[in-house]
């Protein structure tokens, strides 16, 4: 399959089309190299596109629409993403919000909002519109993605005429709100009233397969014939390989269109009795009922081996893109969906620790093999802050197959001229904001100059509530930003969080 995101686009909706040519300045925003090209770049780019021919592609997709009645999914907790670059906005929504339980995530840009988006999957999206230097085309742009993703965005903004509230309603926004009424105390309601709405979506837009809600769903109904009548089943969980380097390197608009790509792999060599669903972000879950060890352990490796042949293109860029995948087979010993989705995920790891791009079958031995490391950093001048911290992430686990390693830092000098990092293993760095030689910071300026990325999750930690500090923080590209005093509980919640859905 040939990709070129300056000329071809395919469409996630049965026999819809689309003006490519067009819809290109809309979705060059969905690039995360955006933030990267300068002006002239972009001037030259939709240049080119102007002069090509316009390009139509059509998609149909296999998808079951049977409603689920009297089932309730399992509901982990929502994360929000708030967009706006006013700092005591978003702080005391943030407060508000996670005193009700929620998981917030901030962005003071659009781009920034954008990354996150992604590596987040969060649950609901708040965005100011009058947010510095954002355009239509930017705001169309990130608004379609979100659709795309089914997620329900609400616009906040200045402006309170029929007008603007209806632009924000064609662009694609699920509410528009005018910020001088707007409030938390109404907020809290709406907001779960919104994601209650939301779990009775089945399918998920972006790929046509289907979501969790109908996977646990169908889990259910395995667990219970094979309780009655003893029908053997298997389960796969299958996560695509280097997927964070393909959207850091391509773009998200490709790594969307290799998302759908193999949905749509999988539905062509599955049978019609067997159903994919999207699990999260890249990964998803391969439902086989009446299938043994050797017809699972078969039909995966066709899949595999189908798409591992496919050539990918971008940037005038061939690659190609493969799986692992993880297979438990239904017993007794393991009839519960928390049971066959941890056994199915340690063979993924498995798989993955073994060098990707291959099967592994779930076996006992697996249970004992830690196939990943995690290095939690504390970077503190308070000792006693340093101790708890220190104490409570010992005992803490993330998940039975990575290792937790916990290191302690008394000032940002130390740290930066030790031998902290191994290449290729997980970092969360939690970094006080304030310390003496060198400030925080300065630290975390140093840290996302010389270090990747993708394999560190940075956490501030300050007493500085100042919307100056904050800004500071954020912009020099810290992933999150806790205010002391805080409850170690949440600390703990908060990171185990961040850690599963930026690293893991």
């Amino acid at each position: 399959m040939k990709i070129d995101m300056y000329n071809e686009y395919i469409v996630p909706y049965e026999n819809s089309e689309i003006n490519l040519i067009s819809d290109f300045i809309k979705y060059l925003f969905l690039c995360k190299r955006y933030q990267y090209y300068s002006k002239q770049v972009i001037k030259e780019r939709l240049l080119l596109v102007n002069k090509a021919k316009d390009t139509i592609v059509t998609l149909s997709r296999d998808i079951h629409e049977a409603p689920i009645e009297g089932h309730t999914a399992r509901i982990e907790q929502p994360v929000v993403l708030l967009i706006d670059d006013q700092i005591d906005f978003l702080t005391n929504i943030k407060n508000r919000l996670e005193g009700e339980g929620y998981h917030v995530i901030m962005a003071l840009h659009l781009y920034k909002g954008f990354e996150l988006f992604y590596a987040m999957k969060p649950n609901f999206v708040l965005m100011n519109i009058d947010i510095h230097e954002v355009t239509i085309e930017d705001l169309e742009g990130f608004t379609k993605a979100v659709n795309l993703s089914h997620t329900p965005i609400a616009f906040v903004s200045e402006e309170t005429s029929l007008e603007g509230r209806v632009l924000a309603y064609e662009m694609g926004a699920t509410d528009y709100v005018a910020k001088k009424i707007f409030s938390p105390d109404w907020f809290v309601p709406y907001l779960k009233t919104r994601l209650m709405h939301q779990q009775k979506v089945l399918v998920d837009e972006l790929t046509g397969a289907y979501n969790r809600k109908y996977m646990t769903h169908i889990l259910d109904e395995l667990i219970a014939d094979y309780e009655r009548h003893g029908d053997t089943f298997s389960i796969v969980m299958i996560d695509l390989d280097h997927f964070k380097h393909i959207n850091d390197t391509y773009g998200h608009l490709i790594g969307d269109l290799i998302l759908r790509e193999l949905v749509q792999t999988i539905q062509l060599h599955k049978r019609k009795t067997d159903d994919v669903c999207r699990y999260g972000g890249e990964e998803f879950q391969l439902i086989l009922p009446r299938t043994n060890e050797e017809g699972a352990l078969l039909l995966v490796e066709r899949i595999r081996e189908a798409f591992a042949q496919k050539t990918f293109e971008a940037d005038g860029e061939s690659f190609k893109v493969t799986f692992s995948a993880g297979i438990v087979v239904g017993h007794e010993s393991n009839l519960s969906q928390e049971q066959l989705i941890y056994q199915a995920d340690q063979a993924l790891y498995q798989s993955k620790a073994s060098g990707r791009n291959q099967i592994r079958m779930y076996s006992k031995r697996i249970d004992q093999t830690v196939v990943s490391h995690l290095h939690v950093v504390i970077i503190d001048d308070n000792r006693l802050i340093r101790t708890m911290l220190e104490q409570s992430f010992l005992q803490w686990t993330v998940d039975s197959s990575i290792k937790t390693h916990v290191h302690t830092y008394t000032d940002g000098v130390t740290f930066l001229n030790s031998d902290w990092y191994v290449p290729g293993e997980k970092y969360i760095i939690l970094l006080d904001g304030m310390m003496p030689e060198m400030d925080g910071k300065d630290v975390l300026a140093q840290i996302r100059k010389d270090y990747p990325e993708e394999n560190i999750v940075i956490s501030m930690l300050s007493a500085r509530s100042c919307e100056t500090s904050i800004v500071q923080a954020l912009e020099e590209g810290a992933d999150d930003y806790m205010l002391k005093p805080f409850k170690i509980p949440e600390v703990l919640s908060r990171m185990k969080r961040l850690v599963e859905r930026m690293l893991f």
